[in-house]
């Protein structure tokens, strides 16, 4: 009995420890990869350089690309007070998602993204920032958390999350006026949409 309790407890310690390091990952970024020790992916955190803003798309570096690193789950922090989120602006991620497919008879993994802007003043999404953001991942469930915290101004383009297909959203702000739900959430295929603590919409598609 005893060796079973140490040999469950062993399993879930495996499955639960990770180790942190500091990692080259997006240019002008300050990252760490979280990974677990049995090998399995991994958590991306970064934060954004002070004095060093993101003027377009995020970028990964040179090395990252080399190395083939690859992570489940994404955390951005950008604490820019101004900043204009271009068409695809974190769509190079797509090249650290994992690249394994789905095992016969086993659950779906989880695929999520989460941008956090706490600092803004001014923030504006254009047109398709999020296009295609996870493309054909039908083998994992793909979440998309924006965490716009601040008390500073959004715009929202009429096209701006043109074509996002994700499985569960998740958007929290301080505000969205003077911005209707069909305006921010035109042309999209949401799963399970989730609004400033609003109810969940089922299969929301525009």
């Amino acid at each position: 009995m005893t060796y079973i309790i140490y040999t469950l407890l062993h399993i879930i310690i495996s499955i639960t420890f990770v180790r942190t390091k500091s990692c080259d990952i997006i240019e002008n970024m300050l990252c760490a990869c979280h990974s677990s020790f049995n090998g399995g992916t991994g958590q991306l955190i970064c934060n954004n350089l002070d004095n060093n803003p993101i003027n377009s798309t995020i970028k990964l570096t040179d090395e990252v690309r080399q190395n083939g690193h690859s992570f489940d789950s994404f955390h951005l922090t950008f604490y820019d007070e101004e900043m204009n989120i271009t068409a695809m602006f974190i769509n190079e991620l797509s090249y650290l998602f994992p690249r394994s497919l789905l095992t016969e008879g086993k659950s779906k993994s989880k695929l999520s993204i989460t941008l956090s802007f706490p600092n803004f003043l001014q923030l504006n999404f254009e047109d398709y920032s999020f296009y295609q953001l996870f493309g054909e991942k039908s083998d994992y469930i793909t979440s998309l958390t924006l965490e716009l915290t601040s008390n500073g101004q959004i715009t929202f383009s009429t096209m701006a999350f043109n074509q996002l297909i994700v499985d569960q959203m998740f958007l929290h702000s301080s505000s969205l006026e003077p911005y209707s739900f069909e305006e921010i959430f035109n042309n999209t295929n949401i799963g399970e949409l989730s609004v400033e603590g609003k109810k969940k919409r089922e299969n929301r598609k525009n």
